[in-house]
């Protein structure tokens, strides 16, 4: 058979489908190479663009389906239901913007990020079939993993998640700035000194002396613990009258025009209250990223 032979056939196929269908299907029904279907796909799409058709084809991952075109929606409506719009707030959003560039991934790792419970975003995004359930981590309680679904290529306009906009680590520095550092925030962190001792029992450990200001007003404050983090953590305490507990941190470093910088992600407890928050801070290095990610930490538990 020639090749335009077998475009009636599978443009019969997805039309009575009224889904998407996995190449590796087509294939095998056809009884043709995957690269040969993909290929025939790709010259009926063409020709679906260039001709006035009004049907188009679609590609999703490994699959793809025959649709109406966009600009023919307003015709169609006029038969059929208009279909519910489907509105995402802020905090819906949030969370599958996590769920896009982190997938898989788990609850835990989502509230993690986000910094507050997902129960319901997560729900919504589940109802309106944006993100599924696609097996379990191999860890303790075996997590449930979460990724995005066809239904979400659709609504963005992508075939694969790999064309989802990948921003630059220049890009992410400069939105960390603008985000973290640039914003009007009560505390700043400005310098640190820091020195390794020994303590009264022989033992080593880490000294902070920080300069900090509190709505404008300069002041610091000495700090001692297991590292850089702790003891920064043990003298805010004390300075401020507050509980708190850094739970986890990652660091990165970002490629930059100037020189290499570092990138923090503090994830921080109040204890006396619960809550939870997160902070980010951007340095010349990891310390002073994380000491600044601290700060903003603080600044979003506190004020």
């Amino acid at each position: 058979m020639e090749k335009r032979d077998y475009y009636p056939i599978l443009e019969s196929i997805l039309f009575t489908m009224g889904k998407s269908v996995e190449i590796k299907t087509l294939a095998e029904a056809l009884k043709l190479t995957q690269e040969e279907i993909k290929q025939i796909l790709q010259d009926m799409a063409k020709e679906y663009s260039e001709k006035q058709r009004g049907i188009q084809l679609v590609f999703l991952e490994d699959s793809v389906q025959l649709c109406t075109k966009p600009q023919y929606y307003e015709y169609l409506i006029r038969i059929a239901s208009r279909p519910q719009k489907q509105v995402l707030s802020d905090s819906v959003l949030e969370t599958l913007s996590i769920v896009a560039y982190k997938q898989p991934v788990t609850r835990g790792e989502i509230e993690r990020i986000r910094g507050v419970k997902s129960d319901h975003a997560i729900a919504k995004l589940m109802d309106y079939d944006l993100i599924e359930e696609i097996g379990r981590l191999d860890a303790p309680g075996r997590p449930v993993l979460f990724a995005t679904t066809e239904e979400f290529l659709r609504c963005f306009g992508v075939s694969s998640v790999a064309e989802l906009p990948q921003a630059a680590p220049e890009q992410i520095m400069e939105e960390f700035k603008k985000d973290y550092l640039d914003r009007k925030e009560p505390m700043h962190f400005r310098k640190c000194r820091i020195t390794d001792t020994e303590t009264a029992d022989g033992e080593f450990a880490t000294l902070v002396k920080l300069t900090y200001t509190d709505h404008g007003i300069e002041k610091y404050f000495d700090g001692i613990g297991n590292g850089p983090i702790d003891a920064v953590q043990r003298g805010l305490e004390e300075a401020l009258g507050i509980q708190i507990k850094v739970l986890d941190y990652t660091e990165h470093a970002l490629a930059s025009g100037s020189g290499a910088q570092a990138a923090s992600y503090i994830h921080l407890v109040d204890q006396s209250t619960g809550k939870a928050t997160y902070g980010v801070g951007i340095s010349s290095n990891i310390t002073r990223a994380s000491i600044r990610g601290i700060f903003s930490a603080v600044n979003r538990l506190f004020y």
